[in-house]
């Protein structure tokens, strides 16, 4: 269940939510996904994570978290009102030990995402994004449901 993971994932970023006074929005439903939930834990804690890290100067980090069902999977929509990602940059971003910003200007080891997508893929599932630069930026992933079921379970919002 997506629930029991984003507990895990928000309490996990609970000091760095509370930090930047983030807001974190996601529907009291979410899906119940085939997937290991170490991986899925991966996947939405590095997302969440470079939200808060990747935020525009004086600008309260938001990030939305939706989804809808397309046939027997998934898709996973994080959004968030960040510094966004040049056009350029989308595919690079995946990349190991790639970079956008200088370790002193937002200090991690450029794997992130990179892990985030072999996540995605171990799962046999699939990830983009849309950035638009000084807006935000919203990945896409892609992920099969259990049994093609499509249940879903309850999570509250947290802000």
């Amino acid at each position: 269940p997506l629930r029991s993971v984003m507990s895990q994932v928000l309490n996990d970023l609970s000091d760095p939510i509370t930090q930047s006074s983030a807001e974190i929005i996601m529907p009291r439903k979410l899906p119940v996904v085939s997937g290991d939930s170490t991986l899925l834990f991966q996947i939405f804690v590095s997302l969440i994570d470079n939200a808060l890290k990747y935020r525009r100067p004086r600008v309260r980090p938001k990030v939305t978290m939706s989804y809808e069902r397309d046939g027997e999977h998934v898709l996973v929509r994080v959004a968030d009102n960040g510094v966004g990602i040049p056009a350029d940059c989308h595919e690079k971003v995946f990349d190991i030990f790639q970079r956008l910003h200088s370790q002193d200007q937002v200090p991690g080891t450029g794997i992130g995402l990179a892990i985030m997508r072999k996540a995605v893929r171990a799962l046999e599932g699939q990830v983009w994004l849309e950035s638009t630069v000084g807006k935000g930026t919203t990945f896409y992933v892609k992920l099969p449901l259990e049994s093609g079921k499509g249940k879903e379970s309850n999570l509250n919002r947290r802000k």
